[in-house]
């Protein structure tokens, strides 16, 4: 077959770049960055480019092993011992208890890939089991949770557009190790750098001076202080009639609501819960809605504590509230050439609270419960208790709060059957662990991820990936590793114009979906809400699931669209403290 290059993007986080494989006789040499990318041009993370040492590992899974009978270690087998006797438990287990006493949990890579996923949904759907738990419980599923209660889908989830802000206050998120979450932008540390150059600011909340705060204005905010933060800027932004109006008119109800709910935490109060003294966040009110384009960005730091679903949805209010929310520069609702929002929708999966977990009755966010309650589900006797367990890309044991009770809890199934690259904490104990394909073998699509792309201009074919390099020696599993890449054009449209999605087009409903820190929630309440992802009551403590290592292949190029954005004028409106009224913004630029 001779030398070959494939062209493919990683899967290993979410900025998805380019890589270009050096292939020799369908086994991988080297793997370096793909210069011709649209979006990472050139760069890639040394744990992309690492990923030949995981292709090639002698130490990776490649054939399906079996747990000797008295534990001391694995055999061997072929694919139909395997899968005969998996199948043949599965369905002892279902005669006699039901569909309901088979699990799945999986792991961040199980994201990356567009098969995994779907096929892992038709199983469940087929046996008819709730019990379905995914590293997302520990931390994004809050977030999804707030964007189901605030536009009617938990998969609308603005992004910061970062390529045409003027201030970013970002808080619990450190891009310059992370590359981002919940956006995908390949080269965040330009963008966030190119804001400073042209004149704007970027503010970063931490406990820590992580290492993006070190670059930028660092904000030190208690842990778990995020929500009292933006309360204190909610309070200022409509105690000094700093709000936009019209923007509050025209995309949300219930705002009287919120301005009520908000009159309770000014910054002097909040302070010490905050860790930010009262001049400070009356300063950074000012600044947000002084600003042109401004916006609020949270990630997985904002998930973690007690407040995790009250934060996200504190985070977009501020963002509505300065006039930003689904603007230009401000908080925007990508737009892909796939409805992913909607084909979830139409095929039920895009859940919040359809179902209730057995224990606990915690919500389920996209089909899935809280994974700090599976221990409990598999030991808590009962009709639906969890007897069986498949685990895809996700190592339980490790990453999940309470790991000593996991540990214990997984010794009491009647089968547990693992799909990775390793042999993991949670494999080990494990009746079967079988091999799983790299992305490097398989072909892929960024389906999940197609809305996140910030992207202004770059153009191309629809992103998708061919196999790059054959699967290693008898792996045939089609699961785990990460995947996606290409770019959708992130964009919003306004005053009428089409926007990214149907259901982004609904009003926030702020008046019943709000509540705040140790205060009794109206409605259904973020706060009842945040209970969904918190996992147990030392959700705090909970680490991020592991990472398995695996990187992948882009198209050549990206499939982009543009539109125009339009925005109105904002409306100045006379302020109470006698200060002039602030002057309209521009008239936003044709967006691409």
């Amino acid at each position: 077959m001779g030398t070959t290059q494939a062209f493919t993007y990683c899967r290993i986080c979410e900025p998805l770049c380019g890589l270009e494989a050096t292939v020799r006789d369908g086994g991988l040499l080297q793997i370096r960055p793909d210069r011709r990318h649209p979006l990472s041009k050139g760069f890639a993370c040394p744990k992309g480019i690492a990923m030949t040492e995981v292709q090639n590992d002698p130490d990776r899974v490649v054939h399906p092993l079996r747990r000797r009978a008295d534990g001391s270690g694995f055999d061997r087998v072929s694919w139909d011992e395997a899968l005969d006797d998996i199948a043949g438990r599965l369905n002892a287990i279902r005669r006699r208890h039901g569909g309901e006493a088979i699990g799945w949990y999986f792991g961040n890579p199980a994201t990356f890939s567009y098969s995994h996923p779907l096929w892992m949904n038709g199983f469940m759907a087929a046996l008819g089991s709730p019990h379905f738990y995914s590293a997302g419980s520990q931390d994004t599923n809050n977030r999804f949770a707030a964007s189901a209660l605030l536009y009617g889908s938990p998969v609308l989830v603005p992004i910061p557009d970062l390529k045409r802000t003027d201030l970013l206050l970002m808080l619990g998120a450190n891009p310059h190790v992370s590359h981002g979450s919940l956006i995908t932008a390949p080269r965040v540390k330009d963008d966030l750098a190119a804001i400073v150059r042209r004149g704007g600011r970027v503010i970063v909340g931490d406990p820590r001076r992580t290492e993006t705060a070190r670059a930028y204005e660092h904000l030190p905010v208690l842990p778990d202080g995020d929500a009292w933060l933006l309360l204190s800027l909610l309070n200022v932004l409509f105690d000094e009639e700093l709000e936009d109006r019209d923007a509050c008119a025209r995309q949300a109800t219930g705002v009287r609501t919120l301005r009520r709910l908000a009159a309770a935490f000014p910054p002097e109060e909040t302070a010490s819960r905050s860790g930010v003294p009262a001049p400070t966040a009356r300063a950074l009110a000012r600044d947000l809605a002084a600003a042109e384009r401004a916006v609020v960005y949270g990630r997985t730091g904002t998930c973690l504590g007690r407040y995790g679903t009250l934060t996200a949805f504190l985070i977009d209010a501020v963002t509505l509230v300065t006039g930003n929310l689904d603007r230009p520069g401000g908080g925007i609702f990508g737009g892909s050439p796939i409805r992913v929002d909607e084909i979830l929708r139409l095929s039920g999966l895009a859940t919040y609270g359809r179902t209730r977990s057995r224990v606990g009755g915690y919500p389920d966010v996209l089909g899935t419960f809280p994974a700090g309650v599976m221990a409990e589900e598999i030991t808590t006797p009962g009709p639906g208790r969890l007897r069986a367990l498949l685990v895809s890309a996700g190592n339980p044991v490790s990453s999940l709060p309470g790991s000593a009770a996991v540990d214990a809890a997984l010794d009491e199934l009647d089968l547990l059957v693992c799909i990775d690259l390793y042999v993991t904490d949670t494999g080990r104990k494990a009746d079967y662990v079988l091999p799983a394909t790299t992305f490097l073998e398989r072909e892929d699509f960024p389906l999940p991820f197609l809305q996140n792309h910030l992207t202004r201009t770059s153009r191309g074919p629809s992103p998708s990936s061919r196999r790059a390099a054959r699967p290693a020696r008898n792996g045939r599993s089609s699961t785990t590793s990460r995947g996606g890449c290409g770019s959708a054009s992130a964009r919003s449209v306004r005053n009428g114009s089409r926007t990214a999605s149907a259901s982004a087009r609904r009003r926030a409903a702020w008046s019943t979906r709000c509540c705040a820190p140790d205060r009794t929630a109206t409605g259904t309440g973020c706060g009842a809400a945040a209970s969904a992802c918190a996992n147990s009551a030392n959700a705090r403590t909970a680490s991020s699931s592991p990472t398995t290592t695996a990187p992948g292949r882009c198209g050549a190029g990206s499939c982009t669209r543009t539109g125009a954005c339009t925005s109105p004028r904002r409306r100045s409106s006379p302020r109470s403290n006698g200060s002039p009224p602030r002057p309209p913004r521009r008239p936003s630029s044709r967006c691409a």
